[in-house]
């Protein structure tokens, strides 16, 4: 192993010296940047010049030593384009151990596909870099010139995108040729040393350099709350030949509207004459509201389109109607076409979905935002509805779109809002049910278990699925009962209420064990939290509960009747800063007790000092959650 590294030591030292322009007693310490990395970016110089409201170009050439394969997805070697991207130039060089070049792959020899896969309604297209190495190491040269019309996307500075990869040197210049005000937001810089910014009349510089690999880390926030960028954007922008305005929210949400919204509303007489049908006994205007939610998933389904300005504007509401598909942006507009026939209000909405939170930057203007939904006001609360969803319940984020900073958008302009947030005490799960220990060992145990907030996202998942994958599902989530045989499993989506209600039966041999004329089995059948985070000596990154939950469960025990209940564990409770946890045990006669279980978990974000406390939090819940029970033998 040592002469391995060594060797390899040489390797990347002659390659750094002749592809970065190190010398030897200059470069960084090979052993460290090499240290955990799958790849190095020896060198990544990217330039953008903006020339005019409608012009761009962005020229990069990056050299990257791939030390396996995993490094490969370092390369970013991909280019995405459409009518209003021209690709100038595109190359990639690939050499071996001893820095001669294998390969030269040519704009020609890379894979044309769509952008969007199973879209078939898209302008977007993208050439994908496909080469398989032999053996590695292996070092990457790449170089791209890109022209672009639309400059409502600024190209961002992000120079780390991967685990696991160590940077020598990453550069981006801006050069603002076009007279417009360039404006720019930084995140995280303090945190990097190797981070330098420097601006002078119309040029702004970035670079990072010597960067040591991260690895990943156990409940580590999202990669984009922890490392540097920057973001940029026009005062004055364009997209597809319509220009606008990042002056304020207002002004971008008039120009949002004006020109992508409000002529693309208009119904067939047929569907407002059905969507009225439907409503006109009903006065309430948020019954009102669901009906036609109802309507719109019983009526289309989602797919990608990415046509129109720059993939932005939706497809036309009668369109829809016609064609009974969408995209989130087309399926929310066609929504917001049937509300306002039916006079109940309501705004298109963008916002960065995704399972990770993600705020629209609340004081940095500009085009922001990957998905559209729909805002319906409500008194001093807003409901948002998923429109691209056919089993969504109405008025239901999950966490796709919970807490986090949305664009409203209306005639009257635009306004930055919140998301409802699902706080730990709506995330519930609430079990009932009694469990029975028999006199041969064997466990029978039943249980109704309901489920609401991000806890209905969790386990909505096995609603309409076979019997034998119920099955194997709770074996599954079971696995720490041996010879679990699943009786009865009922599960029901009561989306009215947004609850999911599971109803089991459940058996299983040798469950409790014999000690002489003791018995001892757990008591915790049905929610045994054993997971916790591993020990570690030195951690580098804060962590995160994105998401809090609340857990309460109630069994009632029953023993065999030549056993007695002669002692009881005792109770537990722990509360700290990272939430509550407590059993209590009731003994009800000589037969039976009761087992009471509540866990709460708070949503946080906390220093790398605080994670030790937070793992030892989830070894006692571990411990006390496989508490067992003795009975003895009449």
């Amino acid at each position: 192993m040592r002469l391995m590294l060594k060797i390899l030591t040489l390797f990347v030292t002659v390659l750094v010296s002749n592809f970065v322009g190190y010398s030897f007693d200059t470069a960084p310490n090979i052993d460290s940047m090499y240290h955990r990395a799958n790849a190095v970016i020896n060198s990544k110089s990217s330039i953008l010049e903006i020339v005019s409201v409608d012009k761009m170009v962005l020229k990069t050439k990056k050299r990257i030593t791939v030390l396996n394969e995993k490094g490969l997805e370092a390369i970013d070697a991909n280019v995405y384009y459409d009518k209003s991207i021209a690709i100038k130039e595109l190359e990639v060089k690939i050499f071996n151990l001893g820095g001669k070049e294998i390969k030269r792959i040519k704009k020609s020899d890379f894979k044309d596909y769509s952008a969007t896969g199973s879209s078939f309604l898209t302008d977007d297209r993208v050439l994908v870099f496909d080469y398989n190495p032999v053996s590695y190491p292996i070092v990457i040269e790449f170089v791209s010139e890109i022209v672009r019309k639309n400059t409502a996307f600024l190209p961002r500075w992000h120079p780390i995108t991967n685990f696991n990869v160590s940077i020598i040197k990453d550069e981006f210049e801006i050069h603002n040729y076009s007279g417009i005000e360039l404006k720019h937001k930084t995140f995280n810089f303090k945190n990097y040393g190797g981070v330098n910014f420097t601006k002078k009349e119309n040029v702004m510089k970035f670079s990072l350099e010597n960067f040591k690999a991260i690895d990943a880390e156990v409940l580590m926030p999202s990669f984009e709350k922890i490392v540097p960028k920057a973001f940029f954007s026009l005062e004055k922008f364009n997209l597809e030949g319509v220009e606008g305005t990042t002056e304020n929210w207002s002004e971008f949400g008039k120009w949002m509207y004006e020109s992508l919204l409000k002529d693309v509303l208009e119904l067939p007489e047929a569907t407002k004459e059905k969507i009225h049908s439907l409503v006109q006994k009903e006065p309430n205007p948020i019954r009102k509201a669901r009906i036609v939610y109802d309507y719109v998933q019983n009526s289309t389904r989602y797919i990608s389109v990415q046509l129109g300005i720059g993939g932005w504007k939706p497809m036309e509401a009668k369109e829809v109607a016609k064609l009974g598909y969408g995209d989130c942006k087309a399926l929310s507009n066609y929504t917001k076409a049937l509300l306002n026939e039916v006079g109940v209000p309501s705004f298109y909405t963008i916002i960065n979905a995704g399972s990770e939170k993600e705020d629209f930057i609340e004081d940095f203007v500009s085009m922001q935002g990957n998905h559209a939904i729909l805002t319906i006001p409500n008194g001093q609360e807003n409901i948002f509805l998923e429109c691209t969803s056919q089993t969504d319940p109405f008025s239901y984020q999950g966490k796709f779109t919970d807490d986090r900073l949305a664009l409203i958008v209306n005639e009257n302009g635009g306004k930055i809002v919140r998301t409802n947030n699902y706080g730990s005490e709506k995330n519930k799960q609430e079990i009932t049910g009694k469990i029975v220990i028999n006199e041969d060992c064997s466990l029978f145990a039943s249980s109704e278990i309901k489920s609401t907030g991000i806890q209905y996202d969790v386990f909505r998942k096995i609603v309409d699925v076979s019997d034998s994958d119920k099955e194997n599902y709770y074996k599954e989530h079971y696995s720490y009962i041996n010879n679990l045989v699943v009786n009865k499993s009922e599960v029901a989506n009561d989306k009215d209420k947004i609850q999911i209600i599971e109803n089991i039966e459940l058996e299983a041999k040798n469950y409790a064990s014999l000690y002489g004329n003791d018995m001892v089995f757990p008591v915790n059948v049905f929610n045994r939290d054993n997971y916790v985070p591993k020990r570690m000596s030195i951690r580098k990154f804060p962590f995160e509960i994105e998401r809090g939950y609340f857990d309460t469960d109630s069994l009632d025990v029953f023993i065999p009747d030549n056993y007695s209940l002669d002692s009881l564990p005792e109770n537990f409770i722990e509360v700290n800063k990272f939430g509550e946890y407590s059993i209590v045990f009731k003994k009800i006669n000589e037969s039976q007790l009761r087992f009471i279980r509540t866990l709460l978990i708070k949503p946080g974000y906390y220093s790398k000092d605080e994670y030790e406390a937070f793992r030892i939090f989830k070894e006692i819940i571990a411990k006390n959650d496989n508490v067992k029970i003795l009975i003895h033998k009449k």
